[in-house]
């Protein structure tokens, strides 16, 4: 990981040089403040590369940021971006869509190489993240990706799992890294794009994108409640997870089968054993067993 601080430069030059080497030449774009704010400025970020894109972590005094035409040409990245604000909000403009506000723990997208404008709303500057994925690492490449002017992400229920995989993400290290974060970037990927319908939620690509960021969730909400079970409620976590709840007529047994009430009537009767490639029904069942196994250490369940 790569981190800078303005603190190793002089105060009278922080400003341009962020402007110069950080802004225009890591970041490609160009950033503006009035000449009499600049001794003022103060601005840190971290840079890392995982699972074959960057994670970008920014925190700094208020500027103006713009990504011009003349930027995209001499700095072009042709990657998709996750943008999270982290702290205050954030204004964004000069787009072919409509100018759009951020609040603090809000998600937006978008291509790398469409103009924009943005400044941070109040006092605080910016607190953000970015996860910049590059296109030609997203398996089944759609023309439509490099349409994304920049939009806020409005389906709340995926904002949530965004939440979950951005964290995650952020928190790989070692063997963890090596073995997970590729998957959890080409997932991150596809919830953009399953948000802007160039993905369909119910396809292949998208269920199993949406089963990893599921099991983000699912982490995050185990190590976060894991010693106070009362206080979530039964079905809680199920909501949040979207994990169907089981049919009336079935019940679980010994966590190896699914069977109708009917099949329990008879007292001392031996259940018979769930049926294999024996029709639809049987199908679902299977498929409902499976789904449970990756919830059954959420206590509620």
């Amino acid at each position: 990981m790569y981190r800078w601080c303005t603190d190793e430069v002089e105060p009278q030059d922080r400003f341009d040089y962020w402007r110069e080497v950080r802004a225009k030449g890591l970041f490609g774009v160009t950033a503006e403040l009035a000449r009499e704010q600049r001794a003022d400025f103060s601005g840190e970020f971290s840079l890392r590369q995982i699972g074959g894109a960057g994670l970008v972590e920014l925190r700094a005094s208020p500027y103006q940021v713009e990504r011009s035409k003349t930027d995209i040409a001499h700095a072009a990245s042709d990657s998709i971006c996750v943008y999270q604000q982290l702290g205050g909000g954030g204004w964004f403009g000069g787009m072919r869509s409509d100018d759009f506000a951020i609040e603090s723990g809000r998600f937006a997208t978008s291509h790398t190489d469409l103009p924009y404008r943005t400044v941070p709303l109040g006092a605080a500057g910016f607190h953000l993240r970015i996860l910049k994925i590059p296109v030609a690492s997203i398996p089944g490449p759609d023309r439509r990706v490099r349409d994304l002017t920049p939009k806020p992400v409005g389906d709340p229920a995926l904002a949530p799992l965004l939440d979950a995989a951005f964290a995650e993400l952020g928190e790989f290290a070692g063997e963890d890294e090596a073995a997970h974060a590729k998957p959890l970037v080409e997932a991150l990927a596809c919830l953009v794009l399953i948000e802007r319908g160039i993905v369909r939620p119910a396809g292949r690509r998208g269920q199993y994108a949406l089963r990893i960021a599921r099991l983000s969730l699912a982490r995050r909400l185990i190590v976060r409640h894991l010693n106070d079970p009362p206080i979530v409620p039964r079905d809680g976590r199920r909501l949040a997870l979207r994990v169907p709840a089981p049919p009336p007529h079935a019940v679980r047994n010994g966590g190896e089968e699914l069977l109708p009430d009917r099949d329990r009537a008879t007292p001392g009767a031996k259940p018979p054993p769930l049926a294999r490639g024996a029709g639809t029904a049987d199908r679902r069942c299977r498929r409902r067993l499976r789904l449970r196994k990756h919830c059954d250490l959420l206590p509620g369940l």
